[in-house]
């Protein structure tokens, strides 16, 4: 059940057109695109490559991009536990609904396997013994991986934090739920005791707009709550209570994201063990190095060969 859950929250997370990245743009995404322009260097004309919980292809997309800039003519299918939406892209193929534990693709098929961000979300030994399967003789890997002690992993612990506080049954979030609710039925006690609150959850948005990180849910979905309820008598009650749950259940699938990824990341520990698993399945030149974007550790970056 916990999978599907986390499933459907990513598989919302795509449908709603995000691109992918953990990063906000600007140099990180950047000197990402060179990592995948270095990464496609090492391939001939005619090359097939996959793209591992590929999300919604940001990283096919740069490589399809370096591909056209040397002139390769470079076949990229990028694929997905969850349902994608992905914007169009020459050269890559999309598919939803595929599991990196059981990738549905014959022996040695693809020159090329890469991830960004995606390969730690699945089962380790399973995913690694498939990936190990369709990659072709002289075949090259390379996976992005979230670090533990990242930066990124900071800023998602923080973001966990905050929307826990809000969703919780007096925050400001879950407090709305419980007024709208009390609303619709006309539950007068209900009303009076939390309405007493809503002080004290509007002075909580107010502190969470100090230092809130950029496109943070907390303040998002606490503001537009509020501001609903302070405007109440405008809604029909049914239509205030379905939009609170729907707000509710929103932020609950951002939050179920965000605990995964704290939960995927990987320590320099996890990474050598994981080295060792790639070498055991048969591949060499197995090695991992930290990524260091914008002065920070977010990750790693690991590449391998089949002999």
């Amino acid at each position: 059940m916990s999978d599907q859950i986390e499933i459907a929250a990513w598989s919302a997370y795509w449908r709603s057109g995000q691109d992918g990245s953990c990063f906000e743009g600007g140099q990180s995404d950047i000197q990402l695109a060179e990592i995948w322009d270095a990464f496609v260097s090492q391939f001939q004309d005619g090359a097939r490559l996959i793209d591992l919980a590929a999300g919604n292809g940001i990283a096919a997309r740069w490589c399809a991009q370096a591909a056209r800039t040397r002139n390769l003519n470079l076949e990229i299918e990028a694929v997905d536990a969850a349902e994608l939406n992905p914007k169009p892209a020459p050269g890559v193929g999309f598919r939803s609904g595929v599991r990196l534990e059981s990738l549905p693709h014959p022996d040695a098929s693809f020159t090329g396997a890469f991830s960004q961000f995606g390969f730690e979300y699945a089962d380790e030994a399973q995913a690694a013994s498939e990936v190990v399967r369709i990659l072709a003789p002289m075949g090259r890997l390379r996976f992005l991986i979230h670090a533990h002690d990242g930066d990124v992993a900071r800023d998602i612990q923080q973001r966990v934090h905050r929307l826990e506080e809000v969703l919780a049954d007096d925050g400001p979030v879950g407090l709305a739920l419980t007024l709208a609710r009390a609303h619709e039925a006309s539950d007068t006690k209900t009303l009076s005791e939390k309405e007493r609150l809503v002080g004290a959850a509007a002075a909580h948005l107010q502190r969470l707009y100090l230092n809130a990180p950029r496109d943070d849910a907390a303040v998002f979905y606490s503001q537009a709550v509020l501001s609903d309820w302070a405007r109440r008598d405008r809604y029909d009650p049914s239509d205030l209570r379905r939009a609170f749950e729907g707000a509710m259940r929103n932020a609950k699938s951002v939050l179920t994201r965000q605990r995964q990824m704290l939960q995927v990341a990987q320590s320099r520990d996890d990474m050598v063990a994981l080295s060792a698993r790639l070498a055991a399945l048969g591949l060499n030149s197995v090695a991992f190095r930290p990524l260091i974007l914008q002065g920070g550790h977010v990750g790693w970056v690991l590449d391998a060969a089949k002999p």
